[in-house]
């Protein structure tokens, strides 16, 4: 019988889990990747800040597509994982969502991933997001969909063999796109992805080929790509 997981603190959870992030067999970060790296293919050049950057994944992207970067995390062992991979280090600083220590306009793309969740303000981070994004710049925000949250969806990790579930705030008073509205930003696109067979054999690498097809019938995340207007 498989054990149930304990409840922990996202910060705590993070922390943990920084270790093995890269290593583990995330279907999540693969269909993610599979959504937005088309749409992140003219950097040459452009200044990326990644806001909860975590390991670094989509830094290192960037700077190998030409961009230069900057990734803000709160937890210090995400951003030790993220400082020891090529051109990072020196470029990384630990930072809340909620109050980045960044100039007002300073990046071209401003990337949030799988950071909104567990901010209960939202408003106060579309805010900050906004502030250091420049004029006619772009920002791009994706998260678990909440369509899988209601259906019972876990962010669960494994660490030295035990299983750990992030304990998530009760439900917020605003969702990321009137949050994103309200902010005064334009709505460029939206997607909604479901997995598919690209991320099927994850599944099958995790040990848990048999719930694909039952996660597949659900939107798994939800992305955001936004324009801030002059």
């Amino acid at each position: 019988m498989a054990s149930s997981p304990t409840c922990i603190d996202p910060f705590e959870g993070h922390r943990l889990w920084a270790e093995n992030y890269d290593t583990d067999h995330n279907p999540l970060l693969a269909l993610e990747r599979r959504i937005l790296q088309p749409h992140l293919d003219k950097l040459q050049g452009q200044f990326v800040v990644d806001v909860g950057c975590g390991t670094g994944r989509w830094l290192t992207f960037a700077l190998e597509s030409g961009a230069k970067v900057a990734g803000l995390d709160l937890t210090p062992q995400m951003l030790a994982q993220a400082a020891a991979k090529p051109g990072l280090q020196g470029r990384l600083a630990r930072a809340d969502a909620q109050s980045l220590p960044l100039a007002g306009e300073a990046a071209d793309i401003t990337l949030c991933s799988f950071c909104v969740s567990y901010v209960r303000d939202l408003s106060s981070v579309f805010a900050e997001l906004t502030r250091i994004t420049r004029p006619e710049g772009r920002l791009i925000v994706s998260d678990i969909h909440p369509a899988a949250l209601a259906a019972g969806w876990k962010r669960t990790f494994r660490n030295a063999g035990r299983l750990y579930e992030m304990k998530l705030d009760p439900p917020r008073s605003k969702d990321p796109l009137r949050a994103g509205l309200e902010a005064g930003l334009t709505l460029w696109r939206v997607f909604e992805p479901r997995f598919g067979e690209p991320e099927r054999p994850l599944f099958e690498r995790a040990g848990k080929a048999e719930t694909y097809e039952a996660v597949t019938v659900v939107p798994a995340l939800l992305i955001t790509l936004w324009d801030r207007g002059g």
